[in-house]
């Protein structure tokens, strides 16, 4: 329904699912259900995943989009210094983003293999 994608849509803005909760009149979890079977119906999700796979922090995405980028420009994958270096975010934490963004599908890396990095979606 109209409503449904209007949740989706203000879940996927960022907005949380308290908020929008409280806008409906419904409970968090109702939200919840509604969002990923609307996101499923629009063909916005992989198998196995959720809506919350859709959002990224700030700082996922700022790491996407140095690797796309990066990519892009030099053809082959960056290393996790060299993403550590541009973004300026210390190696463990750089890291941790690569596993969250391999967790959720949006990429896959080799641990401990260089310049292994490959992008698997194109999500804005």
């Amino acid at each position: 329904t109209e409503r449904n994608k209007q949740m989706l849509k203000r879940f996927m803005a960022g907005e949380t699912q308290s908020a929008i909760a409280i806008e409906f009149g419904l409970t968090r979890s109702k939200i919840s259900d509604i969002v990923n079977r609307e996101a499923r119906n629009q063909g916005l999700l992989r198998p196995g995943q959720t809506a919350s796979h859709l959002i990224e922090r700030d700082s996922e995405k700022d790491v996407l989009n140095y690797i796309r980028n990066y990519i892009a420009e030099n053809s082959i994958s960056p290393t996790q210094s060299e993403i550590s270096q541009a973004l300026n975010i210390q190696q463990p934490i750089v890291n941790r983003l690569l596993t969250t963004l391999a967790n959720k599908k949006l990429i896959t890396f080799e641990r401990y293999q260089r310049r292994s990095i490959k992008i698997l979606t194109e999500q804005e």
